[in-house]
């Protein structure tokens, strides 16, 4: 995609991805996963993990998750 100088332009892949959802989040926090493992659940689709790792970090401000920096995986708090 070029912009109306002729310069390319980034896309947003943010602007089409369906939107992933808290309670899919803790849905698929079954048991504790990586944020690769959440990924595959929630939206294989989708090759970026941004928009999902700033809703788990979102949701561990608010206290709903919690992540173990020993295994690197997400668990429900």
């Amino acid at each position: 995609m070029f912009s109306a100088i002729g310069y390319p332009t980034l896309e947003q892949p943010e602007a089409h991805a369906p939107m992933i959802k808290e309670e899919d989040v803790l849905a698929a926090l079954d048991k504790p996963r990586a944020v690769y493992g959440l990924k595959q659940r929630l939206d294989p689709s989708n090759k970026s993990t941004d928009a999902l790792q700033e809703l788990l970090l979102r949701m561990r401000a608010e206290g709903k998750v919690k992540f173990d920096i020993h295994s690197g995986k997400w668990s429900k708090a």
